[in-house]
C-alpha cells in the first residue's frame, strides 16, 4: 500500500514527495505538519509540500514522538531529545547516557510522547513511565 496524505483542502493524494517508510510520529500546527520518518523528520507546509529538515541532521535512531509549542519542535528517539527553534533557531540536543531512561516492562525504552510546557520544561513518557525534564539543554 503507497503512503497518502490529505492536503488542506481535505483531498486525499499519493505520497509521491515523501519516502515510502512508515512514519514514528506526526504533529501539525496551523499549517504546518511534521512527521518523523526513519531517521530523519520532514517537514510540510501547503506552499511548498514535504521537504527533510536537514537542519537536524540524521537522528541517532528512528523518530518515535513528536510535539511542538512556544515555537519550537521537540523531537524523540530512543536516546535523544531534540529541540528545534523553528524560526531559524539552533538545534539544541540531549543525549541520553545508556541507564539514563529505565527500560519498560518488556526491555523496550526510548521517548514514547513528549508534552511541553515551556520552552525550556517538557513532559517525557517513556514504556517506564513519564518524568519531567527542566531545562535538559
Amino acid at each position: 500500500m503507497k503512503p497518502v496524505f490529505v492536503d488542506t483542502a481535505g483531498v486525499v493524494a499519493p505520497a509521491a514527495d515523501v519516502p515510502t517508510i512508515p512514519a514514528g510520529a506526526i504533529v501539525g500546527d496551523g499549517e504546518i505538519a511534521w512527521a518523523g520518518v526513519d531517521r530523519n523528520v520532514w517537514q510540510r507546509d501547503s506552499a511548498s509540500g514535504w521537504r527533510r529538515l536537514d537542519e537536524l541532521g540524521l537522528l541517532s535512531s528512528p523518530v518515535t514522538a513528536l510535539a511542538v509549542a512556544h515555537g519550537i519542535l521537540w523531537v524523540g528517539t530512543a536516546d535523544e531529545l531534540l529541540a528545534w527553534e523553528i524560526v531559524g533557531g539552533p538545534v539544541r540536543r540531549y543525549t541520553f547516557a545508556a541507564g539514563d531512561l529505565p527500560l519498560g516492562l518488556y526491555g523496550e525504552r526510548g521517548i514514547a510522547a513528549i508534552a511541553p510546557i515551556s520552552a525550556t520544561r517538557v513532559w517525557i513518557a517513556t514504556p517506564a513511565g513519564a518524568f519531567r525534564l527542566d531545562s535538559p539543554f
